[in-house]
């Protein structure tokens, strides 16, 4: 797969994903609102019909085969840098609100706090 279209379907993705995860901000709501605009735009400057390019952005996060048809609908050369740019913004704005999810693996220690603005008091006796 061509690296714009796998940034662009990504990003649709991880948008959708977020959103039902019903945890998204007002500024990634209304950027992923744009960028699915954008997707679309492309999807009707490659030959696909106004409906089937909604039905493809809205369901190209159920799974592989909707994914994979987004990507062999999407040409690469009809990906604008304006969608390129907002894809790039919209998994920004996902790692910048930690909505992309993290994997963390402690081990054998005291004290640990993931994510961000948290607090912790800790005291520690001697034995």
């Amino acid at each position: 797969m061509d690296p714009v279209v796998a940034l662009v379907v990504s990003a649709v993705v991880a948008g959708a994903t977020a959103g039902i995860s019903g945890t998204v901000t007002t500024a990634f709501a209304d950027a992923y609102s744009t960028f699915k605009e954008l997707v679309v735009g492309c999807l009707r400057r490659a030959g696909v019909s106004e409906s089937s390019s909604r039905e493809l952005v809205a369901k190209a996060a159920d799974g592989e085969g909707p994914r994979n048809a987004l990507a062999s609908s999407l040409p690469a050369e009809e990906i604008d840098k304006a969608t390129e740019d907002a894809a790039q913004r919209l998994l920004q704005l996902l790692e910048q609100a930690n909505l992309g999810g993290a994997r963390v693996q402690v081990n054998g220690s005291t004290g640990v706090i993931v994510g961000n603005k948290n607090k912790q008091t800790i005291n520690i006796r001697p034995h």
